[in-house]
């Protein structure tokens, strides 16, 4: 059996504290595995957008 992927551990962390980012969020988090160390655990998320770009931050 496989380990899992550092993505599928960051959605596991998502799903656990009943966060569902949206569509516009996708890009970022896939990037996630590459900015978090493996001990970063994700408490809050915060998603919103540029009004003046449509830009999606965390």
């Amino acid at each position: 059996m496989s380990e899992k992927s550092r993505l599928d551990e960051i959605r596991d962390e998502l799903k656990s504290l009943d966060i569902s980012p949206t569509i516009f969020a996708r890009k970022e988090i896939h990037e996630l595995p590459d900015i978090l160390s493996p001990e970063e655990k994700i408490v809050y998320l915060v998603e919103g957008r540029n009004k003046l770009n449509n830009h999606i931050s965390f």
